[in-house]
């Protein structure tokens, strides 16, 4: 699922902006007496952006990650900081970094990666 182009959106954003894609990955096996009786692999991912200003945040997701996708993420998180500063107008005085970075965490294990027959035959000891 890797997407290594996020800096193409980064001229989109107005305001201290925070786009993020992930996905996790979840192996489930169950045995009974000995017995395999399920034995699901699933995979979820998406993309979220939050959008600070003026006190608020405005957040937005989708579970597609495309270029557009992507883009209607920033534009709706935008505009609904936008709609939340209109109808709060306390601001908290809280101020967010105003310089461009770029950060990457990479969660993946290191451990080698193991077949069914390995994990089942674990299970069973």
């Amino acid at each position: 699922m890797k997407y290594d182009n996020l800096n193409q959106f980064k001229d989109s954003f107005s305001n201290y902006t925070e786009l993020r894609v992930q996905e996790n990955r979840n192996n489930r096996m169950n045995l009974t007496n000995g017995d395999v009786t399920g034995n699901v692999a699933t995979t979820t991912s998406g993309v979220s952006a939050r959008v600070f200003k003026d006190g608020n945040w405005g957040f937005s997701s989708s579970p597609d990650i495309t270029n557009d996708s992507i883009s209607n993420v920033v534009k709706a998180s935008s505009e609904n900081v936008q709609f939340m500063n209109k109808k709060d107008e306390t601001r908290c005085g809280f101020y967010l970094p105003e310089t461009h970075a770029n950060y990457e965490m990479d969660f993946r294990t290191k451990k080698d990666r193991q077949n069914q027959k390995y994990w089942v035959d674990f299970i069973r000891e």
